[in-house]
């Protein structure tokens, strides 16, 4: 399956036209180019998608950590910070307002005395209800059926009811969600059902974290390592895409399941098993406390922006962009990260790759424009940080002549496998360009393939610079099973295919950047 380029001799550089075929190109690159490596890109990958960032949630201390490793990697390559003016010169970062709603984490949970007995979990309530404290006895009921609850007291105690889950067999996030659209289906069930009988909230407990129940509460629900955003300092966003329960829900799943269930004198088979209904209307001995309470903070996301000028003074007014998000998912209600592998930390290690790259080129190696790296925040939340760069950006966006946006490009699968990069907008686009020809033409010499990744046109950030009119060129792989699961971790990205993907996309900026005339669009084609 690997495939990597094989290396390349030093030769002299460029004439600077950006006009060589594409051939003469590759062979001609500047010792530079060579620098860009599977092994680098891979520590990159792995340091971001690591446990260390907490999954990059846009506005959390784990997007504002990786927005400070990408600035210090950006000064370390020679880079020159572009982003907001403070005292006269430019900062590394670009920000915007965000509006975090939390769950405090120190009175959030299940407590006996002062004792937490639950690590994980996800809370569902309704938005208005900003916090909740019940206190007494939990007392187990079963599925919650309403003939269970006829004969069980409900009043001054914590219902425990169990979720019988269908098996998940498999998929992406979109298996996931219809998986989890019936199982959200049986817990507002059971909420219902206990509140008709008095009962002012539940615990629910699964036998174990599935991907698609933690799809489920990322999406749905509310827990102390997962806040809301909303853009800005209003708080406008909705908590629930479906209807909310009735009463608070506490979900609850592995050994939190198991720890409420030894307080009730059960162990897990008793308590799952479906036709033990002995075990219904079992009370705790000691009296336990369930509670949560709501926090909200203003704070502020950062992009992070760094330049390269031009050589010419003609033409370093003008500028190409390299872009990519840094956010992901946050954590998962069991604790563990949306690690974002290839969502999108193979996209900002591309992005440093190219941009170590720019920052080795000689002095009379340097394209004739400027190089913009923007990393942006938000992207998962709607295109936030793109949208804020475009709406106040630092560089004029009438002198950016291109934006290549990179944005999950680390994963060989059967539909885009290790000799090929999907691309937008493709010749079958309205939007072809200049830009994405000379990409197709290079990536021939390189050992790429191209597919076609229309369907992503306006799914990432390159689409805010589009709607600027500028051309546009998005490398991306596909979804596939692990797209906005946990599972998407940095063992499973194809460092070599990264190689050649950086590689390309260096050589597209560098002769966009040297051409005298800017990329312009084509329109539909018959072929690339």
């Amino acid at each position: 399956m690997k495939n990597p380029l094989i290396l390349l001799l030093a030769v002299p550089l460029l004439t600077g036209t950006g006009d060589e075929s594409a051939e003469d190109a590759v062979k001609h690159a500047p010792k530079a180019f060579q620098s860009i490596a599977a092994q680098d890109l891979e520590t990159h990958a792995s340091k971001l998608a690591s446990d260390e960032f907490g999954g990059r949630l846009t506005g959390t201390e784990g997007q504002i950590a990786t927005a400070k490793y990408i600035a210090d990697r950006f000064k370390r390559f020679g880079l020159e910070p572009m982003g907001e003016r403070k005292g006269g010169s430019h900062d590394w970062f670009h920000r915007y307002k965000v509006l975090l709603k939390r769950l405090d984490p120190k009175s959030t949970g299940l407590f006996v005395g002062t004792k937490r007995i639950n690590k994980g979990g996800a809370f569902f309530f309704r938005a208005r209800n900003a916090s909740m404290r019940l206190r007494g006895n939990f007392v187990f009921v079963g599925t919650a059926a309403d003939d269970v609850l006829a004969g069980v007291k409900l009043k001054f105690r914590i219902p425990v009811a169990i979720l019988r889950e269908a098996k998940f067999g498999g998929g992406n996030v979109f298996a996931a969600g219809q998986y989890s659209a019936v199982e959200m289906a049986k817990i507002r069930g059971i909420a219902k059902r206990v509140d008709s009988r008095g009962g002012k909230a539940v615990v629910i407990l699964a036998k174990a974290w599935n991907p698609a129940l933690l799809s489920m509460a990322n999406t749905l629900a509310l827990y102390p390592g997962k806040p809301l955003v909303t853009e800005g300092w209003k708080d406008s966003r909705r908590q629930f895409r479906q209807p909310p329960p009735a009463i608070p829900v506490l979900l609850l799943g592995g050994d939190d399941s198991k720890a409420v269930i030894s307080r009730l004198k059960l162990d897990a088979e008793q308590a799952f098993d479906a036709n033990n209904e002995l075990a219904v209307g079992r009370k705790s001995s000691s009296r336990a406390k369930l509670a949560y309470r709501m926090t909200t903070d203003k704070t502020e996301a950062l992009n992070v922006v760094g330049c390269l000028p031009g050589s010419s003074p003609k033409f370093r007014s003008q500028a190409v962009i390299y872009s990519c998000h840094m956010d992901h998912l946050g954590r998962a209600a069991d604790g563990e990260a949306f690690y974002g592998a290839d969502d999108n930390a193979s996209g900002c290690s591309t992005v440093l790759e190219i941009a170590e790259a720019y920052g080795k080129l000689a002095h009379d190696e340097r394209p004739k424009r400027s190089t913009l790296f923007v990393v942006v925040s938000g992207e998962e939340l709607g295109l936030w940080g793109s949208k804020h760069f475009c709406e106040s950006p630092t560089w004029p966006l009438s002198n950016v002549v291109a934006d290549i946006n990179m944005d999950m490009l680390g994963r060989s699968t059967e539909r885009v496998p290790s000799s090929t990069i999907s691309v937008t907008p493709s010749y079958r686009h309205p939007k072809y360009s200049t830009l994405v020809r000379d990409a197709h033409d290079l990536a021939k010499v390189i050992g790429l393939k191209f597919g076609n990744a229309d369907k992503f046109y306006a799914r990432s950030d390159h689409y805010n610079f589009a709607k600027q009119g500028i051309p546009v060129l998005f490398f991306s792989d596909d979804e596939h099973p692990d797209y906005h699961m946990t599972t998407d971790t940095a063992d499973k990205l194809d460092y070599d295919k990264m190689q050649r993907v950086a590689r390309l996309a260096f050589l597209v900026g560098y002769r966009a950047s040297n051409r005298p005339g800017k990329p312009r669009v084509l329109g539909n084609q018959n072929s690339w």
